[in-house]
């Protein structure tokens, strides 16, 4: 009989910890299972902290046991940081739905005890498709995941996390961000990432702006160069019939008011001053130039 089976069917732990801390594989290993029979959470954090992968899958085990997915979380995202393969295969598994049978028939080889333990708790809690599981696997590169979970982050109108990622690049939580920000009405913060060049953020910001009239607010971000604005502001002021303020939006450039001012002096049944408009433009009075 192994050394490492012998202390282990003796439960003793201080016999397997020496062994192990003289690189027994085995030992660690079944010092590891033994710890987390006894839900000994401070000493296998203490082995997972050393190093020992078997230590750190049987305490997110047993953690997920507990109901700390946060907890399992961070132990998974260590995991990954020193090149843990499992860690993302798991991932993948659980993002997919698969849960535990897939994993059990896939991977069975592969797996140890703890891990096979740990699918299972997830799926048995039903926690495969909440945003820590599939955050494992969006940072992993897995843009499936990294969709599926800025899509629940949205409709938990977490905007934190949302920001959080959108400000790592993701296109898509970028979007999304913009989109709940608009919802909430929450003119500042769309202005802000606006300014900070977030299209998204500029285009919802104007059509809110457009929504609530403010055209003062539309003409200045019209006139800081924001063409969503300067369109949005144009079909306002034709709307209203407001060609005195079309006019000195023409003179300063803003084709989108050029086109609409045509379109209401149409309508108006001014189609000779329109068709002026669009052969001479303007004179510097704002008035029509004939020639």
């Amino acid at each position: 009989m192994l050394l490492a089976e012998l202390l282990a069917e003796r439960d003793d732990v201080d016999g397997l910890r020496s062994l192990a801390d003289t690189g027994n594989r085995e030992a660690a290993r079944r010092l590891a299972k033994l710890l987390a029979e006894r839900g000994d959470v401070d000493g296998l954090r203490a082995q997972a902290g050393g190093g020992d992968a078997e230590a750190a899958w049987w305490l997110a085990a047993l953690l997920a046991e507990q109901g700390d997915l946060d907890g399992v979380t961070q132990i998974l995202r260590a995991r990954a940081n020193v090149g843990d393969k499992y860690v993302a295969e798991l991932a993948e598994l659980l993002t997919k739905g698969e849960g535990f049978e897939a994993l059990r028939a896939r991977v069975d080889a592969d797996y140890g005890d703890a891990a096979r333990r740990l699918a299972g708790l997830l799926a048995d809690r039903g926690d495969l498709d909440k945003p820590q599981i599939l955050r494992i696997r969006a940072d992993a590169g897995d843009e499936d995941a990294a969709g599926r979970l800025v899509e629940l982050l949205a409709q938990g109108g977490d905007v934190e996390a949302l920001r959080a990622r959108a400000d790592l690049g993701d296109g898509y939580a970028t979007g999304l961000l913009a989109e709940l920000l608009a919802e909430r009405g929450d003119v500042e913060a769309l202005r802000a990432r606006a300014d900070a060049g977030d299209w998204h953020a500029a285009r919802r910001l104007a059509e809110l702006l457009a929504g609530l009239g403010d055209l003062l607010a539309l003409r200045d971000r019209a006139d800081a160069g924001d063409r969503d604005a300067a369109w949005l502001l144009a079909e306002l002021l034709a709307a209203e019939g407001d060609t005195v303020a079309l006019r000195a939006r023409v003179d300063a450039g803003d084709e989108d008011a050029a086109a609409r001012l045509v379109e209401l002096l149409v309508r108006q049944d001014r189609g000779d001053e329109a068709e002026r408009l669009r052969r001479f433009g303007l004179n510097s009075d704002g008035s029509i130039a004939c020639s």
